[in-house]
C-alpha cells in the first residue's frame, strides 16, 4: 500500500494544480470568447434543406439534401442568388437513391458527399461534369462533413455528431 500512495502522491504537483493550462475533464478550461457583428441578412429558399455553404470564385454555393423516404427536399448544389435565395442548380442527384450533404471546392474540383450511402462524388468545377465517385470510410455515416485545413490541402472526413 504504500509504494502505491508514493506513486499517487509523486505524481501530484501543487504547483501546477492552479494553472489553466493544465486543466482536465473534471475542470476545463474556460472557453475562448469571440465577438461577432451582422453585417447584411440574405434570404433563403426554404424549398431547400442547406446541407452545405462555401463562397467560392465570388460566388455563393449551397448544397442541399433529401430523399424520398425522409424528406421533400431535393439533393442538388448550385450558386444562390443572393437577392432571391433562389439556388441555380448545377448538380443533381437521383433522389431515389442518395441524400446529399456538404460540398467543398478544391483544385479546381468540387467535392460533394452523400450520408447514408457512404458514396461522394468528384465535379468539374466549371462543367459541373460528374469526374468519378468514392466511397466513404465509415463514420456511422450520420453527420459526417469534410472541412479544409488550408486552401492546398482537400480535407478530410470527420464525424460531426
Amino acid at each position: 500500500m504504500i509504494p502505491v500512495l508514493y506513486i499517487i502522491a509523486g505524481c501530484f504537483n501543487p504547483e501546477s494544480a492552479g494553472h489553466p493550462g493544465n486543466r482536465d475533464s473534471i475542470h476545463p478550461a474556460e472557453p475562448v470568447k469571440i465577438t461577432y457583428t451582422i453585417t447584411a441578412t440574405l434570404p433563403h429558399d426554404t424549398s431547400y434543406f442547406t446541407e452545405g455553404l462555401e463562397y467560392y470564385n465570388g460566388k455563393l454555393w449551397e448544397s442541399s439534401g433529401g430523399n424520398m423516404l425522409e424528406s421533400p427536399y431535393p439533393s442538388v448544389t448550385g450558386v444562390v442568388n443572393t437577392k432571391t435565395g433562389k439556388n441555380d442548380p448545377h448538380a443533381v442527384l437521383d433522389r431515389r437513391k442518395y441524400f446529399a450533404e456538404g460540398i467543398t471546392f478544391f483544385n479546381d474540383k468540387m467535392y460533394w458527399l452523400t450520408l447514408d450511402n457512404g458514396i461522394g462524388f468528384v465535379y468539374d468545377a466549371t462543367t459541373f461534369k460528374q469526374l468519378k465517385s468514392f466511397k466513404l470510410p465509415s463514420l456511422e455515416r450520420k453527420g459526417c462533413y469534410r472541412h479544409r485545413k488550408s486552401e492546398d490541402r482537400p480535407g478530410s472526413l470527420a464525424k460531426g455528431s
